[in-house]
């Protein structure tokens, strides 16, 4: 039997509550559905841009080239790019929250002005 494939669903009160198994036919994995709350599926993409980010922007700094010849010269490189990296973060997470809020909009018509 393969390994079960496991997803994250957004934590509702009304939907699951814990892990719960989907169970499949044949050779097919079954599906293990994990609640999480939204908060933190928010936190885990902003910080996963951020991280995507901060290297993107330190491998593309030229001072991250010279950085064997100059170490001060990586610790610049390293707060310019930690520094950049804020922005798409920041983005990532008005993006998810736009999301989250389209699909309350979706499970809710009434709370429409």
């Amino acid at each position: 039997m393969p390994e079960p494939i496991q997803t994250i669903v957004t934590e509702r009160k009304d939907g699951i509550q814990e892990d719960t198994a989907a169970r499949t036919p044949g050779d097919v994995p079954n599906i293990v559905v994990q609640p999480m709350p939204w908060y933190r599926i928010v936190a885990v993409r902003a910080g996963r841009v951020y991280v995507q980010s901060l290297i993107s922007f330190l491998t593309l700094s030229p001072a991250a080239v010279a950085a064997g010849v100059l170490p001060s010269a990586f610790g610049f490189s390293l707060q310019n790019a930690a520094l950049l990296a804020i922005g798409p973060a920041v983005l990532s997470i008005l993006q998810n929250t736009a999301e989250l809020l389209a699909r309350l909009d979706e499970s809710h018509p009434q709370l429409r002005a």
